[in-house]
């Protein structure tokens, strides 16, 4: 089951603002999601799809921070894997 936690403590969110624009006319939300196989996602969300900035921590030790549309990867992006090297 995965699970879906809205990011609302001021800390969170300041810790994360400078990483996120806020679509405010696309009703975005900045969530953590927590998935069965404990990969995480924090980032935005448009109605419960991953879209605009965020960052997926895999449970491996991989990270990849970037952007998002409909729930893929898209753009800009850099993936940091476990061993050090960065795509």
């Amino acid at each position: 089951m995965t699970n879906v936690y809205p990011v609302s403590s001021d800390e969170m969110v300041e810790q994360f603002k400078n990483h996120f624009m806020m679509k405010n006319d696309k009703n975005v939300d900045l969530s953590m999601i927590v998935y069965e196989c404990n990969d995480v996602y924090i980032g935005e969300q448009v109605k419960d799809i991953k879209e605009g900035y965020g960052t997926l921590y895999y449970a491996n030790g991989n990270v990849y921070s970037g952007n998002w549309r409909n729930n893929k990867k898209e753009g800009c992006g850099i993936l940091h894997e476990k061993t050090g090297t960065r795509y």
